[in-house]
């Protein structure tokens, strides 16, 4: 299931990405080229952080610490006590907006909409969302193949992590990739809808759902889904900071109908 999924989202991602592509500013924000020069950038971030992001990774970083020693044993037995409560029945029906299956498409969709006429901001959302979910998801990746940390289910200890090669798909616990693109995309949501109300809440509330649920189902400890969740909204932040500042230094040429016809020329900068 898990490589059938890969695959389809593969396959969704080149035939979005192969389409055509319209302004400059959706094909620096849509380009694939862009998208590894991005990677490199977010992976190589921690090394350019000042004295305030040192201080909010601080702050997430003893938060992971605390559900390591304390809630992934803990957690999971109450996970267990409330089963059947309202919160966690909605959160079982919300668990698959953090697979891949249904991010790209609603991406697509997204764009679609926006194409159609729903607008540049739209459009933006959509490529960034799913250059976030892309990146942090092979940031993740990385993680679990080279942690191997046993799952809840699987009746191993959440201080062990498992001693297969790198390659193999057994115990692939942590961090959750569910959680990575449920904040993934709440980030991108909240940051280019923030002014619409409700969506900030909205977009991190169905992603702490989302994080919850794989607890709830004993395929994440309670420090899987708390790293996973940093991994995708701190991911998701520096690709939307580096499109941002590629889009604000375009250069845009449109018709000019006068006179005589002609081009205008407008950098943002």
């Amino acid at each position: 299931m898990l490589k059938t999924s890969r695959i389809t989202c593969g396959l969704l991602l080149t035939a979005m990405l192969a389409g055509p592509v319209g302004a400059a500013g959706e094909e620096i924000m849509g380009s694939p080229k862009w998208w590894l020069k991005d990677a490199g950038a977010a992976a190589a971030a921690p090394f350019k952080w000042d004295t305030s992001d040192l201080k909010s990774i601080g702050i997430f970083t003893a938060a992971a610490g605390i559900s390591f020693l304390w809630f992934d044993d803990n957690l999971e037995d109450y996970s267990e006590m409330v089963k059947h409560n309202d919160f966690n029945v909605l959160s079982e029906k919300v668990r698959y907006l953090g697979d891949g299956l249904v991010i790209v498409p609603l991406f697509g969709a997204a764009y679609a909409y926006g194409a159609a006429g729903g607008g540049t901001r739209v459009k933006s959302a959509a490529l960034v969302g799913l250059e976030s979910y892309v990146v942090s998801g092979v940031f993740a990746t990385l993680v679990k193949f080279s942690i191997h940390r046993p799952r809840p289910k699987t009746g191993g200890s959440y201080q062990s992590s498992g001693n297969q090669n790198f390659f193999s798909t057994r115990n692939l616990s942590f961090p959750s990739g569910h959680s990575t693109s449920a904040f993934s995309s709440a980030r991108v949501i909240s940051w280019y809808f923030g002014d619409r109300g409700a969506a900030p809440y909205i977009s991190y509330g169905i992603a702490s759902l989302v994080a919850w649920s794989r607890v709830n189902d004993r395929e994440h400890w309670a420090s899987d889904v708390v790293v996973g969740s940093m991994l995708g909204y701190f991911t998701a932040d520096k690709i939307i900071s580096l499109n941002e500042a590629r889009r604000a230094n375009t250069l845009s040429l449109l018709p000019f109908y006068g006179d005589a016809p002609g081009l205008t020329a407008s950098l943002r900068f």
